[in-house]
């Protein structure tokens, strides 16, 4: 599958994503879209930056098990790892993780896009 290796950069499981999806790209495809626009990443980069503690933990949260959703190990253990941080009081800690968050974001929000082109084929999804 295409989709397999562009989002393995993300961390992509294919076995969580069988056991979740079971192997309906299309309804993947969807979640993604609504993930990748959720803007809750720019909430967790506002809400960091302006010292907002509590929202940031909670904003994270939510990423965390979103991202759990969607079978994208790295970005589940990065936020797993933000929360864990700013709920032991250091949160000044976080902010490269923070950071490496919102970088990898940003590409899987230009890797939804391209995955909008897959096309259904013969063999399964194989085309952009």
């Amino acid at each position: 599958m295409i989709f397999e290796e562009k989002l393995a950069q993300f961390g992509f499981d294919m076995k969580e994503y069988l056991r979740r999806f079971d192997d309906t790209p299309q309804l993947y495809q969807e979640c993604l879209t609504l993930y990748t626009s959720s803007r809750n990443i720019d909430r967790l980069c506002e809400h960091y930056s302006n010292g907002e503690w509590e929202e940031a933990q909670k904003t994270a949260h939510t990423l965390k098990g979103s991202s759990a959703n969607l079978a994208l190990t790295k970005l589940w253990d990065l936020y797993s790892r933000i929360v864990e941080i700013l709920k032991s009081g250091d949160p000044g800690t976080a902010a490269p993780l923070v950071q490496e968050a919102a970088e990898l974001e940003s590409r899987l929000k230009e890797v939804t896009q391209g995955l909008k082109k897959i096309r259904r084929s013969k063999d399964g999804y194989t085309n952009f």
